[in-house]
């Protein structure tokens, strides 16, 4: 009883304690593929098991899998009112009543839909083709064939053009369905692309090799400052922009020149989609983590919390010549790698005192990546004269 007294008078000294926001996850465990939204409706795809929707943002959960004959959803997406499904080794399949009923619409392996030029396009991971139709799917045209890629992935129409994601293959692009496609890749390293999204007239796109973003509509790619990790899903709200892989979730406010990891409470690691509804983010989660969601109100508060809170490492001179002195307070800096605007690594090292010699890097700008003891990472940027 005295410890309980105590805990009040304290409370009342210092004031409310707030709770860390967290991830929770909403629904049935599982592969969590596919997340869509349509209306005020939340879709969830599982791997070897149902579609799934809320009415609620994900408090409560119904089958929705009428007419789907493949257990395992690829990918949902929801396109002028219709709702279409990707399987694993099996067809496609369409819904225009919020997912009480769904027709086969052929397509196997289909891993992305979108909509282009008023056309609906699809493109499949086995065949590695890309197909269209001017009819909601009932009948399909194959677009001129792809070469040096095996699985493709993700599709996004933007500026006029169709972007496609290839494995191995790397970003592929055309304007109109008769076309041949082109291949994007001047600056890229790492040519299995899983995501795209767009900040403005700003491309971005995830892959083998973190988030990369390209200003003149895919002709050339640049790194931002998250490389190295594969990266599955992108997403954007507003100007806040989010990335999900093998290491969780990352949020970047600055178009991706500095990012913060957001895991507190994710129910596993490996993150291949999120989606927003103005209230949350909701995140697609492999290794038994379903769908996860999060206030999105909460994320940016605690992310400038955590800016405000903890002061940011520096380098001192810039430019610099032979040598950067690090700075960052509370931290135990150990290693350190430089990386090209293009990606490629360039040095590598201990930290030691704090000081990293830059005599051997060609004069230009780069990205230092910095590692403490503890595992934090940043990236700041460096310049060698």
């Amino acid at each position: 009883m005295k410890w309980i007294i105590r805990l009040l008078t304290v409370c009342s000294i210092i004031g409310p304690l707030r709770l860390a926001a967290q991830w929770e996850q909403v629904g049935e465990s599982g592969n969590a593929y596919a997340i869509a939204l349509q209306g005020s409706l939340v879709f969830s795809g599982l791997q070897n098991d149902s579609v799934y929707v809320s009415a609620d943002q994900g408090d409560t959960w119904s089958t929705a899998n009428t007419g789907i004959t493949n257990a395992t959803c690829w990918w949902l997406e929801s396109i002028d009112g219709t709702l279409y499904n990707g399987t694993q080794g099996g067809p496609s399949f369409r819904s225009t009543d919020n997912g009480a009923t769904w027709v086969d619409i052929g397509m196997n392996g289909a891993r992305g839909f979108t909509k282009h030029n008023d056309t609906l396009y699809v493109c499949r991971w086995y065949s590695g083709s890309v197909h269209w139709s001017v009819d909601e799917g009932d009948t399909w045209n194959a677009t001129e064939a792809l070469s040096g890629s095996g699985g493709l992935w993700p599709m996004l129409s933007y500026h006029g053009y169709l972007f496609l994601g290839g494995q191995g293959g790397g970003v592929y692009r055309i304007q109109h369905s008769t076309d041949a496609w082109q291949q994007m890749n001047n600056g890229l390293t790492g040519l299995n692309i899983y995501t795209f999204a767009t900040i403005g007239d700003r491309l971005y796109l995830g892959g083998t090799n973190g988030v990369w973003y390209s200003d003149d509509d895919g002709t050339t790619w640049t790194a931002t400052g998250f490389t190295g990790q594969i990266t599955y899903a992108l997403h954007t709200v507003g100007s806040q922009l989010y990335a999900g892989g093998d290491f969780g979730i990352r949020f970047s406010s600055d178009s991706g020149a500095t990012w913060t990891l957001i895991n507190d409470g994710l129910s596993a690691a490996l993150t291949a989609r999120l989606v927003d509804d103005g209230t949350y983010l909701y995140a697609g989660v492999y290794n038994g983590g379903g769908v996860n969601r999060r206030l999105l109100s909460e994320i940016t508060s605690d992310v400038h919390e955590i800016v405000g809170e903890r002061p940011r490492p520096s380098l001192f001179p810039v430019p610099a010549r032979d040598r950067v002195q690090l700075t960052w307070p509370g931290h135990v800096p150990v290693q350190y790698r430089v990386r090209d605007l293009s990606g490629s690594l360039a040095a590598t090292g201990a930290v030691g005192d704090g000081s990293i010699g830059v005599a051997g890097l060609p004069a230009g700008a780069y990205f230092l990546e910095v590692s403490d003891r503890g595992g934090e990472r940043v990236v700041l940027r460096l310049v060698r004269e």
